[in-house]
């Protein structure tokens, strides 16, 4: 069975349960997950690319594939936005065993492999 709980709570032993009241007494934890991705693409905040909007995310499959993930772009500020676009644009362009890649610029959607 797989239970989806948000997290847990927790409370002193002499702290009773208040109905309709939050106690500062009880804490509530929340649930994390954590993984290590690799970072397949990203979308500039402008032409400029001085700034990451998101980074499209994917982990490494046993057979050398890169499994998407998803998209990340929630949770950067300003700073780290314009910090994360100086690194990426420094990084090689890559191109995908199945004949497609990244755009020329090294930035935005993946390339699809067709032209």
């Amino acid at each position: 069975m797989t239970i989806c709980a948000q997290g847990v709570i927790a409370k002193g032993l002499a702290s009773p349960y208040r109905p309709g009241r939050r106690d500062p007494a009880w804490q509530k934890l929340r649930r994390t997950t954590t993984a290590d991705l690799l970072i397949g693409a990203w979308i500039p905040t402008s032409p400029a690319l001085t700034a990451v909007k998101a980074v499209l995310v994917g982990e490494r499959t046993a057979d050398g594939r890169l499994l998407s993930r998803g998209a990340v772009g929630a949770g950067f500020s300003q700073i780290e936005q314009a910090d994360l676009a100086d690194l990426l644009r420094g990084c090689p362009v890559a191109r995908s065993r199945e004949g497609g890649g990244v755009s020329e610029s090294g930035v935005g959607r993946p390339s699809t492999g067709r032209r």
